[in-house]
């Protein structure tokens, strides 16, 4: 037992340390001593993920209600990209990284172009990505690197790093789209990059040398081309709903899908049949009339967007319900537990959004089915 003089002294000590930037173990990592001196929210080391964010649900409506008032007040030059994005409450305090992240390494977005409208080139190192939402007939689309990518409801079209990209809506009705990058995790460690498309000392678009076909009919296909390269950029830049879809509901025809995730189909880099990026794994996942998932926990920074259908995300047991239809997003921060309900008379289909390839790189990922811990690369049995 630690007497009182000591105590006192303890803390004096800790913090004159603190106030010279200096710390040490006892006070922010130590899993019993920590919290008793208040210097850190809580402690590093713990038995499990204690994340930084909170579970929180954004609703399309609200969201898309905020989009069309800057609409009204932000031109498209002005505005250059005109967005809503997604900040996690328990994240807000942390600067200027806060206000960008959904969830510590991923931004979660709304971005509106207007009939006529065209979003100028550029690029920069962050990943990112768009999930088409409401589509005009046609007259909307995206360039990357020289290809027209088309967008039609629930396509995602990829911008890898550094690839130049820019928006067209050539239609009569406005495009939305949900925007994801990893720009949190580029903010954090100092590793963004920007550069603007200039030609004739003007910011343009870029010219439009591929179509959208040439992408799918090269990388879509499931035939992978002979090309000799040692470069891992995910080429397939272009993932339509429609085969996304259709492959969903012929496995519904088939099979439940798993018990905790449904039916799931995750997109791939068809050059290394690994991550969508090297950040983000991106996926799709199906859930039947009538059904709903068991709980499962998985150790990776999660937003689950609806595509289809209406459901009930459930937290912890019943801790927090969230109602979702289509386009609502809910952030599922690492290692709390939910499971999903299909409320409605026909398919649920939810967009994942995720860090997990992060997770798998440091080691550190695991998914939890309610009586065993599944370690990336040993499975792990043990009562919970």
């Amino acid at each position: 037992m630690v007497s009182e003089e000591i105590r006192i002294k303890r803390e004096k000590l800790f913090r004159e340390m603190l106030d010279k930037n200096f710390g040490t173990y006892f006070t922010t990592f130590h899993i019993r001593e920590a919290p008793k001196y208040g210097l850190v929210t809580q402690p590093v080391f713990n038995f499990e993920p204690t994340p930084l964010a909170t579970y929180y649900k954004w609703s399309y409506k609200e969201a898309k209600d905020y989009l069309y008032k800057l609409g009204e007040l932000l031109t498209a030059e002005e505005a250059e990209r005109r967005t809503v994005h997604y900040i996690n409450p328990k994240l807000k305090s942390y600067m200027n990284i806060g206000p960008i992240s959904a969830l510590p390494t991923l931004y979660a977005g709304l971005q509106l172009v207007k009939p006529g409208e065209v979003a100028p080139a550029h690029r920069h190192t962050p990943n990112a990505f768009r999930l088409a939402l409401e589509t005009p007939t046609d007259g909307g689309y995206t360039v990357v690197n020289g290809f027209k990518l088309i967008m039609h409801t629930g396509d995602v079209i990829l911008t890898p790093s550094w690839s130049w990209h820019d928006h067209h809506n050539e239609a009569r009705e406005n495009l939305i789209w949900y925007d994801g990058l990893d720009v949190p995790l580029h903010a954090w460690v100092g590793s963004v990059f920007y550069e603007d498309y200039i030609k004739g000392g003007m910011r343009v678009s870029q010219p439009i040398t591929h179509s959208t076909e040439e992408v799918n009919l090269s990388f879509g296909s499931g035939l992978m081309p002979n090309i000799l390269s040692t470069d891992t950029w995910n080429p397939l830049l272009h993932y339509p709903y429609s085969r996304t879809r259709e492959a969903l509901m012929k496995l519904a025809e088939k099979t439940d899908g798993s018990p905790h995730d449904g039916i799931y189909l995750k997109l791939i880099n068809p050059l290394t049949g690994g991550p969508t990026f090297p950040t983000m794994m991106l996926g799709f996942k199906l859930i039947k009339p009538g059904l709903e998932t068991k709980p499962l926990r998985k150790a990776e920074n999660l937003l689950l967007t609806c595509i289809e259908g209406q459901g009930i995300v459930e937290i912890e047991d019943g801790k927090e319900k969230y109602t979702i239809t289509p386009f609502d997003t809910v952030a599922i921060p690492p290692w709390v537990k939910y499971r999903i309900i299909n409320t409605g008379k026909s398919e649920l289909i939810l967009f994942t959004h995720s860090d997990e390839p992060i997770f798998r790189l440091l080691q550190a990922y695991r998914e939890w089915f309610g009586c065993a811990l599944w370690n990336s690369s040993v499975f792990l049995k043990r009562n919970i």
